[in-house]
């Protein structure tokens, strides 16, 4: 009788301890502990160390490191893919690019001369631009200033080209883009530009 009470006070300690092994937990279960401050409330659930992606882990409330990264860089690159209307006309120069050619005269001076006009703007036209043709003496003084018009520039790589008459005199020449009108850069004004461009 004595080893019948043993026998079933045995199988009840095993059939005990095999119910609660469904309670317990598998050792590569996320751990969450809840930390608190002095005035006990709960702050932020935290994960186990050993459970955090480190690719993902962000701080709340900001983004992560590598997308205000790329931002910046595409910020950056727009910028400088985009000046602003001002940087442009105050560089006109860069921009609508003014190019004299010419072939010196055996007798002095310059003959078959003419000035090539290239928008290098790939969304602005420009409907008028002043050009600005000085003429140099051979010790470098001034001999004329001279003024030319080319109008409908188009975008992307439009051209146009004035003829200059031949000169007996000169032997060099500088132009400059002194005035532009554009719908997109001036709303269809014709303004000051390079070294005369004046801020609005």
């Amino acid at each position: 009788m004595k080893n019948n009470n043993l026998a079933i006070i045995l199988i009840a300690i095993i059939l005990t301890s095999c119910g609660n092994a469904e309670i317990k937990t598998d050792v590569s279960t996320t751990v969450i502990e809840n930390k608190t401050d002095s005035s006990n409330a709960i702050i932020a659930p935290k994960e186990s160390e050993g459970n955090i992606n480190s690719k993902t882990a962000v701080k709340e409330g900001q983004p992560p490191a590598t997308t205000a990264v790329k931002s910046e860089q595409t910020r950056g690159i727009q910028e400088k893919l985009t000046p602003g209307n001002n940087e442009i006309l105050a560089h006109i120069d860069q921009h609508l690019i003014s190019t004299p050619q010419y072939t010196a005269s055996p007798s002095g001076g310059y003959i078959n001369c003419s000035v090539r006009v290239t928008n290098t703007l790939t969304d602005v036209t420009f409907q008028k631009a002043l050009i600005e043709l000085t003429i140099l003496k051979p010790d470098g003084s001034l001999l004329r200033t001279d003024y030319y018009t080319v109008i409908n520039v188009e975008p992307g790589g439009g051209t146009k080209i004035v003829l200059i008459p031949d000169n007996n005199q000169g032997v060099k020449i500088v132009t400059h883009i002194i005035k532009v009108k554009s719908n997109e850069l001036t709303n269809g004004e014709f303004v000051l530009t390079g070294s005369r461009f004046i801020a609005n």
